[in-house]
């Protein structure tokens, strides 16, 4: 049985908002010019909930001309690396907004921005507070487990996906993905509701900054997450938006 004093996490996520927004870049500069200001929106709507300490992001580099945003087939990317940062304190958007700046000659394109460790705003037991990995306990088949979880209980991530793959037309969105892979979002319980008061409001900025064009909740039926934790997508509270699909 889940223990009511602790803050569970499963090794999967049952829940996920991803918020879409459209790409209008139609080279790699201006790709990077629209990253960086989606970028600077997003850790603006952290304020007063999200902390990153870890963020990562791949940087690749293509010919001159072969910008993935023109190109239905590409060739292999001249270059390739991943950039980690880590800040304890946190990582501040100036920081970030260094690390995916190049000199390097080419096409730059940044698919992918993870945020890997992050302290997030929740209700729980002894009051209002920002949490992560190690504040939680793993649970499996709602078995306590004497196991840290290497990861959050919310996880957040920003990606550029093409949306068709038929022809040199094709068009792209972001997607910013937050995901929960404990229940503390989403129980019905005090300590549930506070956390869903804070991550509304996170939400509600997210749309007022990065204005997504739809908002998609995903909830994961076939994972783990429901059985480790001992609830079910009916007894869950999900009323986080009022314009989900």
């Amino acid at each position: 049985m889940i223990n009511t004093s602790d803050i569970p996490i499963s090794t999967e996520s049952g829940v996920v908002w991803i918020f879409e927004v459209p790409a209008a870049a139609s080279n790699c500069p201006e790709h990077i010019s629209e990253l960086r200001s989606l970028c600077e929106n997003i850790f603006t709507s952290f304020q007063g909930f999200l902390i990153p300490f870890q963020v990562s992001h791949s940087l690749r580099i293509y010919d001159e001309g072969n910008c993935p945003l023109r190109a239905p087939q590409l060739d292999d990317p001249i270059h390739r690396e991943t950039q980690e940062i880590q800040n304890m304190d946190g990582v501040t958007l100036d920081t970030f907004l260094q690390s995916i700046d190049t000199d390097r000659p080419g096409e730059p394109w940044i698919p992918r921005v993870s945020f890997d460790h992050i302290k997030t705003q929740a209700g729980t037991n002894e009051g209002d507070r920002f949490i992560d990995r190690h504040d939680c306990t793993q649970y499996r088949n709602a078995e306590r487990l004497d196991i840290e979880p290497t990861w959050d209980p919310l996880e957040i991530s920003l990606s550029l996906v093409r949306q068709t793959s038929e022809d040199a037309n094709d068009s792209f969105r972001y997607e910013l993905s937050v995901s929960v892979s404990s229940s503390i979002w989403i129980e019905d319980s005090n300590r549930g509701q506070r956390s869903r008061t804070h991550l509304r409001a996170f939400f509600d900025r997210l749309d007022a900054t990065i204005d997504p064009e739809r908002v998609r909740r995903d909830i994961r039926y076939a994972a783990d997450f429901w059985r480790d934790l001992n609830i079910t997508p009916e007894e869950a509270v999900l009323d986080m938006r009022l314009d989900l699909d």
